[in-house]
């Protein structure tokens, strides 16, 4: 059997991971018959076809499929040794809300980079949704439910499991809380999610004291911990602060928030041994 060209078969991978002609040019910046000749050159070599050609785009045989798993592996095994010669470190970008960075990632970083000292990894912190295809983010962990856009690959990370919680000081305060309603008779801390709201007109409630605002639900926990009052949290941001009782939870539900924690990432960016080596890590560190 003739050699392979290595661009034949990065071209191959990327029409691929699309499964469309043109979309597998725009990455590779070349035109779209270009890839369909080299595509087509490919399977002559090989003595069979590997898509079937549909208007709609593109489908893999059964030969194609399999092929594909194994180039794969073989671009990303070429791809590593190469990164181990080069004197960059190979970067992956990871997106979360201010929030989920500083009380929940921040603080498991140095463990990651202990067992993957190769690796750098680049945390843009944002309120704002990043474009998994176009912005250059590798993974994002956000809210959201089902069904996600078709383009993108999912793992549910968190349920999302809000606390009622306040420091060990303030708690000395606190009458038994036998029922959601009880909470609304102290001091509470809201934050741009605006939970006690939506608690409180669902219920025809209204807090007898004042209600302290903030815009980050990680400053609502840090006045919690100051002992200013009870703040609605998700469990995956408090529970290292429950463990170690600096703060106490008074009341705890599954039901009000409908969205869970799932990391996003495209279906069509090639997953290189770093960026598994981070999805990985990250699956391995989701709460229980």
């Amino acid at each position: 059997m003739q050699k392979l060209n290595l661009n034949s078969l990065r071209m191959f991978d990327a029409a691929a991971r699309h499964l469309n002609f043109t979309k597998a040019a725009q990455e590779m910046n070349i035109t779209q018959g270009a890839v369909a000749d080299r595509v087509r050159q490919l399977e002559v070599v090989l003595g069979q076809a590997l898509f079937h050609r549909q208007a709609r785009g593109l489908t893999f045989t059964e030969a194609g499929s399999s092929y594909h798993a194994a180039i794969e592996e073989a671009l990303n095994i070429i791809d590593t040794a190469t990164a181990k010669l080069s004197p960059e470190n190979k970067v992956v970008t990871l997106t979360v809300t201010p929030s989920f960075a500083s009380k929940w990632l921040v603080y498991r970083l140095t463990e990651f980079s202990k067992i993957y000292p190769e690796i750098s990894v680049e945390v843009e912190a944002s309120e704002h949704p990043a474009n998994l295809k176009l912005d250059g983010i590798d993974f994002a962990i956000r809210l959201g439910h089902l069904p996600f856009d078709a383009d993108l690959k999912y793992h549910l990370f968190s349920k999302m499991e809000l606390c009622a919680v306040c420091s060990k000081e303030y708690a000395r305060e606190v009458s038994e809380i036998t029922r959601v309603q009880d909470l609304f008779g102290y001091r509470l801390i809201q934050d741009s999610h605006y939970r006690w709201d939506e608690l409180g007109k669902s219920m025809k409630l209204k807090p007898k004291q004042g209600i302290t605002q903030f815009n980050q639900t990680s400053l609502g926990i840090d006045a919690a911990l100051s002992g200013q009052g009870i703040t609605l949290a998700p469990r995956i941001f408090v529970d290292d602060e429950l463990r170690k009782g600096m703060l106490i939870s008074l009341w705890s539900d599954e039901q009000i928030e409908t969205n869970d924690y799932y990391v996003l990432y495209s279906k069509e960016k090639r997953m290189t041994l770093e960026k598994k080596a981070v999805l990985n890590w990250l699956l391995s560190e989701k709460p229980t």
